[in-house]
């Protein structure tokens, strides 16, 4: 991660100008509570799906700064969303002195929470963003983060956040297109075979799903044309919809997102004895750093994209951004498919050593 810059004296200049003319608490006519969270599926495999304006602020401001890596949002769809921003609003010197103002905030933030963590512990670097993620609207996100955060750093998240608020509800349309991708996907036929999928990835895992807490789906907009970004932060599973995105499309993604869910709600203990096992000349921990993006990989853009759209899915097209984790991915890609086929087959030891003989760095 790269290391903040100083605040300039325009932007500090900025700041007070901001904070000065604006009320101690957000306005109500930009920032409003948006839609509680529904459902995809209720049956085995429940999901909860939210698309809060303030989530998806979150996420863009975070990309329109680039900030990208340990307890950012950014992803490779930076560039479309400063795109779409630049098409159809002329950026000010402003602008870009807030947005310099919330990457600088955000990476203190995020720094801190790792460089200052107690020996043999790891603070929590996407704290903040987790509580966007989770938070009813923009002042109920700062309220949380003021029981940690110090007055000056709540009032730097607080100002870009003001100031973005108007124009970029201009581009959330009200969560529109969350709305019609939420009504489509609910009635599709083929949702029970995504819920049978991750039910079965429940059992693959060996999460017991009655003591995790239940995965929600963020969907923020993106333009056409960048690909999607996704991630997944704790039980929130941030994904960004295209326009004319269905079940389909995003069944991918939705699958690889939850194997994180998954992979993150297996006891720690048990991963090492695991790993212990079956891991003898990982001694930088590479193979198994590329193994969890690149399992996730293959059971998203791998199994389930080919169930989904057998007719678009293609092995040699690229399936994830980092060419390492693409090419795991599709080493595995036939062991994990038999796994999902075979309800028998878990993550064991058997199966983790499987996999990392086809690790080739």
């Amino acid at each position: 991660m790269s290391r903040p810059v100083r605040l300039t004296c325009l932007s500090i200049l900025l700041l007070a100008l901001v904070v000065g003319a604006l009320p101690s608490r957000t306005d109500a006519s930009s920032l409003l509570p948006e839609a509680e969270a529904l459902y995809l599926t209720e049956g085995a495999y429940p999901i909860r799906v939210s698309y809060r304006f303030s989530s998806a602020l979150f996420h863009w401001l975070d990309s329109m700064a680039g900030l990208v890596g340990v307890g950012m949002s950014g992803g490779k769809t930076v560039e479309a969303h400063r795109r779409e921003h630049d098409r159809r609003f002329e950026r000010s010197d402003a602008d870009n002195a807030m947005l310099r103002m919330w990457g600088e905030v955000r990476q203190e933030i995020a720094r801190e929470a790792i460089d200052k963590r107690p020996p043999g512990l790891r603070g929590n670097p996407n704290a903040v963003l987790e509580v966007f993620l989770a938070a009813a609207d923009v002042e109920d996100g700062l309220k949380r983060c003021a029981e940690w955060l110090p007055a000056d750093r709540l009032t730097r998240l607080r100002a870009p956040l003001e100031h973005f608020a108007p124009r970029y509800r201009q581009l959330w349309q009200q969560g529109s297109r969350a709305q019609t991708f939420l009504e489509k996907a609910r009635t599709d036929q083929r949702l029970p075979e995504l819920e049978a999928l991750l039910s079965r990835m429940t059992r693959f895992y060996d999460v017991d799903l009655a003591e995790a807490p239940t995965p929600e789906l963020v969907l923020a907009p993106v333009i056409a044309g960048y690909g999607t970004h996704a991630q997944a932060i704790g039980p929130y599973l941030l994904v960004e919809l295209r326009p004319y995105d269905r079940l389909e499309d995003v069944a991918s993604v939705i699958v690889h997102e939850n194997a994180h869910f998954l992979d993150n709600r297996q006891p720690r203990p048990r991963v090492r004895e695991l790993l212990a096992q079956t891991v003898k000349n990982d001694t930088d921990g590479a193979a198994y750093r590329t193994l969890r993006e690149a399992l996730p990989t293959a059971l998203g853009q791998g199994v389930a994209d080919r169930l989904f759209r057998p007719k678009r899915w293609r092995r040699n097209q690229p399936w994830y951004h980092r060419e390492d984790i693409d090419r795991y991915a599709k080493k595995i890609y036939r062991d994990v498919n038999r796994a999902m086929r075979d309800p028998s087959t878990r993550l064991d030891r058997k199966f983790l050593r499987r996999l990392f003989d086809r690790y080739d760095p």
